[in-house]
């Protein structure tokens, strides 16, 4: 019940901050159309889906003072700022930079260069720890 509860707690504050409102559901536009999306496929916000349509970067990592996705405190493999992640719809991909001291790694355990925005295509999942608990699918 508690991780329902957070679940839930986490998407409200992200449509908060990212200023999404409720409304009508429309069929979705295909893939090389739509605005980008981070889904959480393993670990703390597990089916979580998070839309950058709104805001194209987002900032992962502990600190909620910075970041739109904030893992608990206690969580010390992810860093107060660990990752930013910004979708380009006019390349139909994404750009992750790791701005981690534990690293932001490709589903292979391939770490990503520190400090660089590595070009990523859809479809591609990326974790920010080399255990791979927390993963996140690039819609």
């Amino acid at each position: 019940m508690l991780s329902y509860k957070r679940d839930v707690l986490t998407r409200e504050l992200y449509r908060l901050r990212s200023g999404s409102q409720g409304g009508a559901v429309m069929a979705d536009p295909p893939l090389e159309k739509r605005a980008g999306a981070l889904v959480c496929t393993r670990g703390e916000f597990s089916g979580a889906r998070f839309d950058l349509s709104r805001s194209p970067t987002i900032t992962i990592g502990r600190d909620a003072r910075s970041c739109q996705i904030v893992f608990p405190k206690d969580m010390q493999r992810i860093s107060r700022k660990h990752s930013l992640v910004r979708f380009s719809s006019s390349e139909n991909c994404y750009y992750v930079t790791d701005v981690s001291q534990n690293g932001t790694y490709l589903a292979g355990g391939v770490r990503l260069p520190a400090g660089q925005p590595c070009k990523l295509a859809r479809g591609t999942t990326i974790t920010f720890d080399s255990s791979g608990a927390n993963a996140f699918y690039l819609e």
